[in-house]
């Protein structure tokens, strides 16, 4: 009877021990983390892996009250106007070196520039300087009574602290490179803005990369074969010029054929659907004003008439035509 006990509670403990020598936790998150800078996103697991990387002044409690995190101690003046705020002994960053009040107050320029509590705050704020390595003040135009709770919040954006050179890099915007030799042709530097994805190449070719910012060096354009084809991704949100020569480059290369020849007028579209015989063009003005469109070369009949339409249209604001042509015009 007592073997068998002692035989039991050796295949309890079997399991527990190698509960015990396992060491790896693996994990399946909500979202891929595609944006690792926690300032240039609202996106939650761009929050959740910044604040895994990094750390933020003050920090709340079990009853969300704000508590002094990277703070060893903090003063408010009496007139609640002026915060002094001095570190912890010994804070460093990933590279080993010290964390300083320059570190800190260009992280906090940054980031209430661009997350809403942190511009509300700022807005009550007419000086931010430091002291010294380790203490800097903060001076309010007028009372505000959630300094502390803005420093220390946990949802997007954290007030994470960077290194001063992270810091200044602009939080509204950055800019893309074309590399050299690029299948499209494309040269020179363009800005992005509010959203930009960290991705990796595998299968693909770099096009463009990111030139500032945490990605610099990191592809932001990419071209993968596919099937016959090419197939690009764009990892930013970007600005017109780039859109403009970057699609511009991909008709050149194609060859593709314009839905209508001429250059149309700011605010109108031209979108092309056809069969086997037909060709249909959407004319459509996004603006209140009258547009003057030209058609050029080609042939063209009014869709709902059936009548012939000339070398050119005046759209209406709002207004919308649809013309067709045969396949071979």
């Amino acid at each position: 009877m007592k073997l068998r006990i002692l035989a039991g509670m050796a295949a309890l403990l079997l399991p527990v021990t190698a509960m015990a020598q396992e060491k790896v936790l693996r994990a399946v998150m909500h979202a891929d983390v595609r944006v690792i800078d926690p300032v240039w996103t609202t996106q939650t697991i761009a929050n959740i892996h910044g604040a895994l990387v990094y750390d933020t002044l003050f920090g709340n409690d079990a009853n969300l009250k704000p508590q002094p995190q990277m703070v060893g101690k903090y003063e408010i003046s009496p007139d609640r106007l002026t915060y002094t705020f001095t570190l912890r002994d010994g804070l460093k960053f990933h590279d080993g070196s010290p964390v300083t009040t320059k570190d800190v107050i260009a992280s906090l320029k940054r980031w209430g520039a661009k997350d809403g509590v942190g511009q509300r705050l700022m807005g009550f704020v007419t000086k931010l300087e430091a002291v010294d390595d380790k203490t800097f003040v903060m001076v309010l135009k007028e009372p505000y009574g959630l300094v502390l709770e803005s420093l220390g919040k946990s949802q997007s954006s954290i007030a994470a602290i960077m290194r001063e050179k992270d810091a200044l890099t602009d939080p509204q915007q950055g800019t893309i490179t074309f590399r050299e030799g690029n299948d499209l042709q494309v040269s020179g530097s363009y800005a992005f803005r509010q959203y930009a994805e960290l991705i990796h190449l595998e299968t693909a070719a770099s096009v463009a990369e990111y030139a500032s910012e945490f990605y610099a060096g990191s592809p932001a354009i990419t071209v993968n074969a596919h099937g016959s084809g090419k197939a690009y991704f764009m990892a930013a949100r970007t600005d017109k010029a780039l859109l403009q020569d970057f699609y511009g480059a991909i008709i050149k290369s194609e060859n593709l054929r314009r839905a209508i020849q001429p250059k149309l007028p700011s605010g109108v579209t031209a979108q092309v659907r056809e069969n086997d015989k037909q060709r249909f063009v959407f004319l459509m003005n996004f603006t209140n004003e009258k547009k003057h469109v030209e058609l050029g070369e080609d042939s063209f009949t009014d869709a709902e008439t059936g009548s012939a339409v000339g070398q050119s249209i005046m759209l209406e604001g709002y207004g919308i035509r649809i013309l067709e042509a045969s396949i071979n015009s």
